[in-house]
């Protein structure tokens, strides 16, 4: 039958002592109990090594309700400082954008839009890519005022909207910015409109980038392609004023209207983006949008984010990046202290159906309980996590398990660095806070299941060993492998970060030996952040085999340069 129960955990490395996390979701009404096993071999093919689980803990729970849960997908800020949803009689919204993808619908820039009680003002896109400023009382009353032509996709516009409640106008203009060949073929676009209404963000959501509330209170309309120079003013601008907008800093004869005005070159490798007015009205991005990306002022001279910031000053968000699914927790396990390091899962049995929900468990901090440890590639699984490339091949890939049909279903459960956005570009960073379809036994033989064929290699054999991780080997460095005689990688341990790389060289020079049993290994460069922890970046550059390339000026790291 079809699989509609699935499951991730967090943390997905856990050592005794600690806790894990299971967030499940089911695509019908069903109970399941919950057992722990430990992984022997997760080949499930007939051809394969034979399957192989050993029961740890029974009864973990029982009778647990399935339920369905939504799955959190698109990047954006938001701003919570209430000051900035306060009603005003007159104000300003501006940025710079680049679309890539306009429509369906209505895709957010900036603002304080509430779909519920339609409250609010939002600069936008509307599906024909036609800037757009909605406005809305929270009483039924609404105006949305639109240019008389669309915004140019993959060029940079500055795109700006105003209203006065006295004067009883309401306008939105969009001007070429940044130059280029074609920047004098691309005409502006104008609007005005009456303004009948008085709009009412105080009754509205949190002033918000890339997206604004939806009518069920979560985050919709998000954008595709690159914002910068968000800026909000209590005034209304003429149209002479309007090129100031996209200054750097706060112009002098503006700063006394200025709410907030935001520079996304500052602080790059975080997931702050900076306002520089008095108000400080910093925002927190959401599900990992791509930074040091160039902007409206890139020159093509400097490659490098960290020296020329004000050149990086753009934001990349796409409406199917995803960091965190925010599923919430079914239940959870404590490891217990004294269990045997390996692979673990917890099974959760409907009868008819059975998932599993793979978790590692390293030895206690600072002791190693054998001879072996098997280096588990975390990063790796993650660079692969829902590949959808793969499910259009032949075999051995293509749909040939319920978790690959599953994927191909469900394209909210987002996408590995192998495959490209909706908008056509490269998919950055990948996570392990979503369910994940092939990092599960009976996948595929690639990865995760064929990692596990090593790994049942060592138990059959009757090779004591620890399992350790990629996560780990980052955070701890060659202290972590120094413990054992020798270190086993699984089949394609090909992502690796800098302080791995170091981990593994330093532990050779001090004598300790690898058993290299992979293909293509130790090859791409990611990069990791405790500002996004479990996720890892990948850049795609100038050499290699790639699926897709960076563009030029995005060949670094925003985790770190």
């Amino acid at each position: 039958m079809d699989k509609t129960l699935v499951g991730y955990c967090a943390p997905l490395t856990c050592r005794p002592g600690a806790t894990v996390r299971f967030m499940v979701s089911c695509e019908r009404p069903l109970a399941y109990d919950v057992d722990v096993v430990r992984l022997i071999c997760a080949d499930g093919f007939a051809d394969g090594a034979g399957y192989e689980e050993r029961l740890v803990a029974a009864g973990v729970a029982r009778g647990v309700r399935g339920r369905r849960q939504r799955t959190a997908i698109g990047s954006y800020a938001v701003a919570a400082e209430p000051m900035l949803t306060r009603d005003r009689a007159a104000a300003t919204l501006a940025a710079v954008i680049r679309p890539t993808a306009p429509g369906p619908g209505l895709q957010a820039i900036a603002g304080t839009w509430d779909a519920g009680p339609g409250a609010g003002a939002l600069l936008a896109l509307a599906a024909d890519g036609t800037p757009v400023l909605l406005l809305g009382d929270g009483q039924g009353g609404r105006l949305t005022v639109a240019a008389d032509r669309a915004a140019t996709p993959d060029r940079w516009s500055l795109v700006v909207a105003g209203f006065d409640v006295e004067r009883g106008i309401a306008r939105i203009w969009h001007r070429p910015v940044g130059g280029g060949p074609d920047a004098a073929f691309r005409p502006p676009g104008r609007g005005t409109a009456r303004l009948d209404i008085a709009p009412a963000p105080a009754r509205a959501g949190p002033f918000m980038i890339a997206a604004h509330r939806g009518a069920d209170g979560h985050p919709a309309g998000h954008f595709n392609g690159r914002i910068e120079a968000v800026r909000l003013l209590a005034r209304a601008l003429g149209e002479g004023e309007l090129d100031r907008l996209a200054d750097v800093a706060i112009p002098g004869d503006l700063a006394r209207d200025v709410v907030a005005w935001w520079d996304f070159g500052r602080d790059i490798a975080s997931r702050t983006l900076v306002d520089l007015s008095p108000l400080a009205a910093h925002a927190r991005t959401e599900n990992l949008p791509n930074r040091a990306v160039p902007g409206h002022r890139w020159t093509g001279e400097c490659h490098d984010w960290r020296a020329a910031p004000d050149q990086y000053a753009a934001v990349h968000f796409h409406a199917d990046d995803i960091y965190d699914a925010g599923w919430q927790a079914d239940f959870a396990w404590q490891v217990p202290t004294g269990l045997p390091s390996g692979v673990y899962a917890a099974r959760l049995d409907a009868g008819d159906e059975v998932e599993h929900v793979p978790f590692f468990v390293p030895p206690p901090a600072g002791t190693a309980t054998a001879d072996v440890a098997f280096l588990a590639s975390t990063a790796t699984y993650l660079a692969y996590a829902n590949i959808r490339t793969l499910l259009t091949r032949d075999p051995p890939f293509g749909i040939r398990t319920p978790n690959e049909a599953m994927l191909a279903a469900r394209p909210e459960f987002g996408h590995s660095t192998y495959d490209r956005h909706a908008d056509g570009s490269g998919v950055h960073y990948s996570s392990p806070h979503r369910p994940i379809l092939n990092l599960k036994p009976r996948s595929y033989r690639w990865g995760f299941t064929a990692d596990m064929n090593v790994v049942a290699w060592l138990a059959r054999c009757g090779h004591a060993h620890d399992v350790v991780t990629d996560d780990q080997l980052h955070a701890e460095g060659a202290d972590l492998l120094r413990r054992y005689r020798v270190v086993v990688t699984g089949t394609h341990p090909e992502y690796f970060s800098t302080a791995m790389r170091d981990a593994v060289e330093g532990y050779l020079g001090a004598g300790g030996r690898l058993m290299y049993l992979g293909g293509n290994g130790f090859y791409w460069r990611i990069a990791c952040s405790d500002e996004w922890p479990g996720a890892i970046e990948v850049r795609r550059a100038e050499g290699g085999t790639r699926p897709w390339i960076a563009e030029p000026g995005a060949y670094r790291h925003a985790l770190g340069g």
